[in-house]
């Protein structure tokens, strides 16, 4: 990442907030930082600790056989570092903070490139590791399998885990996805012991021929588990997705999966599903089919897990007032990635606003869309620069405080340039200021 891309974001950020510099340190309430290394960084999310903040992101490592390795950044409450570890040979898609540590969910993954077998030059095992306060490791575990076929080697099966969870009785709750070579896509819940890491259950979900895409969150209430997923399917060289909340009994079957869009067709993507008092809010992404003109769209579900349809809206980030009644209505590339409900029974909507001619600071943007219970926009903010910023995950901290972690993408990565992991924090309202 060159420094003059930092530079000018900063600069963009903290354009009327003049008193940061004169802040003492234990006065500021907002900040941003950049992590950043000898190769790119891409964020995952960052969770709220009792003395900071942990961050996790994967590192990419380019060459004639790319890798990647798993990354988790411990910092103070005003985001400088105070540890960081390095972990070979995965990505990570998430991280929870435990009583002892931290739990990272993600992939393992081996590359084959001598294998015969097309299927077999990339395999996905799901991993959990479990750190303690201090970054050391204290399990990592990788599961996947194959299974025999006639007259040839065993076949791998691909794992990969996407959210994690507690039940009531403290094991840990695993979201994921498994595919078979030439199939499509399924889901799975696996519930482990939360010390030996054994498996207590374990369910797979393939009940309709579509891919699932899960979200990166996953909840347990009264001995049922549930989540959001994107169902795609490709028919006529168009594809075509909807929305769907599967709740399922304790090492069960479906007891409820409610849908939304599965009558239009539209490339409906859920991104994240966060918990209130009233139920769950979700936010994702609607396209047409053709992938373009996208806008951010958001709606509710009820305790049970059935969508709200009344309370859908949909947003352009070019549109004068934001909301638009027609999803197909769009001035401008957006897309929405992540949620957190807020203590007035709201919720920020966080996702990228790529820049127009008449909003935007240069490629794609950091936008906040502060929501009412039921979707009505209340405010919305720009943040950004002439480079790429991708949002990954927005917190509300206690009080009332946003951290937003999210990655930076030099506009030259693909000729040479890095991209870095972003961790801020603005107050309330969005506003980076003293």
């Amino acid at each position: 990442m060159k420094k003059l891309s930092f530079i000018s974001l900063s600069l963009l950020m903290l354009s009327g907030c003049k008193n940061l510099e004169d802040a003492s340190v234990t006065e500021r309430n907002t900040f941003m930082h950049f992590y950043e290394g000898a190769n790119s960084y891409v964020a995952t999310s960052a969770e709220i600790t009792d003395d900071g903040y942990v961050i996790t992101g994967t590192i990419s490592i380019p060459g004639d056989q790319p890798t990647s390795k798993i990354i988790v950044i411990k910092t103070d409450a005003l985001g400088k570092p105070v540890w960081q570890k390095i972990i070979d040979g995965g990505s990570a898609n998430g991280i929870t903070v435990s009583a002892n540590g931290y739990i990272v969910v993600g992939d393992s993954i081996q590359l084959n490139p001598n294998s015969g077998s097309i299927p077999d030059l990339e395999n996905y095992w799901s991993r959990l590791i479990r750190m303690d306060n201090n970054g050391s490791i204290v399990s990592d575990v990788s599961f996947a399998r194959k299974v025999k076929t006639a007259g040839q080697d065993d076949m791998h099966v691909d794992f990969h885990a996407d959210a994690l969870t507690q039940d009531d009785q403290g094991n840990l709750v695993t979201l994921g996805t498994y595919k078979f070579p030439g199939a499509n896509e399924f889901a799975y819940i696996a519930t482990l012991n939360p010390t030996s890491l054994d498996t207590v259950w374990k369910k797979e979900y393939n009940y309709l021929e579509r891919d699932y895409i899960n979200t990166k969150s996953v909840y347990y209430n009264s001995g049922r588990v549930m989540w959001g997923a994107t169902v795609s399917g490709t028919a006529s060289n168009f594809t075509t997705s909807y929305v769907a909340l599967p709740v399922v009994e304790n090492n069960s079957v479906f007891v409820n999966c409610d849908y939304f869009g599965q009558l239009t067709e539209q490339s409906l993507v859920i991104n994240d599903l966060k918990s209130a008092p009233i139920g769950y809010g979700a936010v994702g992404t609607y396209t047409g089919t053709d992938g373009k003109k996208g806008n951010i769209f958001f709606i509710r579900t009820d305790k049970l897990g059935n969508f709200q349809k009344e309370s859908a809206h949909y947003y352009d980030g070019a549109t004068e007032g934001i909301a638009v009644s027609d999803p197909t209505s769009s001035s401008s590339e957006d897309t929405g990635e992540s949620l957190t409900a807020t203590r007035d029974g709201g919720y920020v909507l966080a996702g990228t606003l790529e820049t127009t001619p008449t909003r935007g600071n240069g490629g794609k943007d950091i936008w906040l869309i502060k929501v009412d219970a039921y979707g009505a926009p209340i405010w919305d903010k720009i943040i950004g620069g002439p480079t790429n910023e991708i949002v990954s995950s927005i917190r509300e901290a206690a009080d009332g405080s946003l951290v937003i972690c999210g990655t930076i993408r030099d506009a030259a990565e693909e000729t040479g340039g890095l991209s870095s992991i972003f961790l801020i924090r603005t107050d309330s309202q969005g506003e980076l200021k003293n």
